[in-house]
C-alpha cells in the first residue's frame, strides 16, 4: 500500500470516530514544519504529476491537471509562502482540496513535500496567530495548535489565493471546459497518464517471460528482416537479449520520469548509430515487438494496449533517431 492510500485510509478511520468537540486535521510537512488542513475539505491525496501551464498566471501556480475530467488548479506551497524552491521527487504528493470562495465551492491542489499524519485538535486549542505586522500576510493562516509537543500551523485554506488570483483560475477552467488548448493539453495529459498505467500493467504481466520473449524476438525480426543480422554477427545473442530484456525495463520503469527516460534515450541513439541503426531498422524493431507482446498476452492484449506500445515505441524511436542525427 502506498503512502498516500494509507493516509486516505487513515482519515476515513479516524473520521468515524471523531469527537464533536474536536475537528480532525490533515498535516504535511512543508521545509520542515508541520501544517495542517480541515480533513473535511481533503478529497484525495496523490502523486506529483506534470501540469498544463496558464498564461500569465503567478508563479506559485504551477498550472491545471485533469482529474478525471475536472480542471483542478495546483499551487506549489513552497512558492506560496516564498520559501526555498524544492525539486519534486517521489515523496512530492498534491492533496486535493475543496475551497469555498465568494460563496462558490471549487476544487484545487496544493504540493507539499510530503503528507505527515491525521490529528483531533480541539477548538479551543488552536490558539490565534502572532501579528507579523504588515511584512507576512497571516490571511490564510487559522492559528497555531501545539500536539505532541509541535507546533502545527492550521492553514484557512479558502484564503489561500486574492480573488484576482481565483479568476485567473476560473477563466483558465471555463476556456478548459470549452474545449480549448488549455483544456485540450489537460485531456491530453490524462491520456498520457492512463496510457503509462497500461504500459507498467501489461509489462508487469509479461515480466515474467522476459527471457523468452527476448528470444523469440530475435528470432522473428532475424527471420522477417534478414538484412539486419549481420549487424548482430559479433554479439554473443545471449547477452544481447538480457541487454534487450534491461533495457525494456529501464524505459517502463522511468516512464514517470520523462526527463531522465529522454536523456538515458538520447544517449541510447548515439551509440546506436555506430552499430549502423536507422530509422528502418527503428521501424522492424518496434513492429516485431509489438507481435511479440501480442502474440504472449493472448486475450489480455487489447487495442488499447495496442495503442498504447505502439505510441510508446514510436516517441522512443523518435527520441533516439533525433540524438543520433544531432
Amino acid at each position: 500500500m502506498s503512502s498516500a492510500q494509507y493516509a486516505v485510509d487513515e482519515i476515513n478511520t479516524k473520521n468515524a470516530y471523531a469527537e464533536d468537540n474536536k475537528n480532525q486535521y490533515l498535516t504535511f510537512i512543508l521545509a520542515g514544519e508541520e501544517y495542517g488542513v480541515d480533513i473535511l475539505q481533503v478529497q484525495e491525496i496523490k502523486g506529483w504529476d506534470n501540469v498544463t501551464k496558464i498564461p500569465n498566471a503567478p508563479l506559485y501556480i504551477k498550472g491545471v491537471m485533469n482529474l478525471r475530467g475536472a480542471i483542478v488548479p495546483i499551487i506549489d506551497l513552497r512558492q506560496r509562502f516564498n520559501l526555498e524552491n524544492l525539486e519534486y521527487g517521489l515523496m512530492t504528493v498534491v492533496i486535493v482540496l475543496k475551497v469555498t470562495s465568494d460563496g462558490r465551492e471549487r476544487t484545487m491542489g496544493i504540493v507539499v513535500d510530503a503528507v505527515s499524519d491525521v490529528y483531533d485538535i480541539a477548538k479551543d486549542d488552536i490558539k490565534p496567530p502572532p501579528d507579523f505586522g504588515d511584512s507576512i500576510s497571516i490571511e490564510f493562516l487559522k492559528g497555531l495548535a501545539t500536539v505532541d509537543k509541535k507546533m502545527v500551523m492550521i492553514l484557512d485554506i479558502n484564503h489561500l489565493l486574492t480573488k484576482n488570483e481565483m479568476e485567473i483560475l476560473n477563466s483558465a477552467s471555463r476556456r478548459g471546459a470549452g474545449g480549448n488548448s488549455v483544456g485540450k493539453a489537460a485531456s491530453q495529459q490524462a491520456d498520457s497518464a492512463t496510457n503509462i498505467a497500461l504500459l507498467e500493467k501489461t509489462f508487469a504481466a509479461l515480466a515474467p517471460q522476459g527471457e523468452q520473449l527476448t528470444k523469440c524476438f530475435y528470432e522473428k525480426l532475424f527471420s522477417r528482416h534478414p538484412a539486419v543480422k549481420p549487424l548482430f554477427a559479433h554479439l554473443n545473442m545471449k547477452e544481447q537479449e538480457t541487454k534487450l530484456l534491461a533495457a525494456l525495463k529501464l524505459v517502463v520503469g522511468n516512464l514517470r520520469n520523462p526527463q531522465l527516460l529522454t536523456q538515458t534515450l538520447e544517449k541510447l541513439g548515439k551509440r546506436h548509430k555506430d552499430y549502423g541503426a536507422d530509422a528502418g531498422l527503428y521501424e522492424a524493431v518496434g513492429n516485431t515487438l509489438i507481435d511479440v507482446l501480442r502474440e504472449a498476452s493472448g486475450t489480455q492484449w487489447t487495442d488499447a494496449a495496442n495503442n498504447a506500445w505502439t505510441g510508446a515505441l514510436q516517441n522512443i524511436s523518435g527520441i533516439m533517431l533525433r540524438a543520433a542525427n544531432e
